[in-house]
């Protein structure tokens, strides 16, 4: 769980990702979104630490509207 907006240091969550990565043998990789703009950064973190990895896996990403309904969910 994280927060582009309001948590100072994203690079603790690109190395953390990075490590589930490589580490922990997981085959995929869900980041789900709020609808909110700001959410969106939450990819990119996932995007970069999957860049960075030693494996490579897929990411799905799910938006969630804010009252909790799946809006969407893409493969990227």
């Amino acid at each position: 769980i994280a927060c582009p907006k309001l948590d100072s240091d994203m690079d603790v969550y690109t190395e953390k990702i990075t490590a589930l990565i490589d580490d922990s043998g997981i085959n995929t990789l869900t980041v789900m979104m709020m609808e909110v703009p700001c959410c969106g950064g939450l990819l990119g973190v996932a995007k970069q630490a999957a860049g960075k990895a030693k494996r490579k896996i897929p990411i799905k990403a799910v938006t969630v509207s804010i009252r909790g309904e799946v809006l969407g969910e893409e493969w990227v």
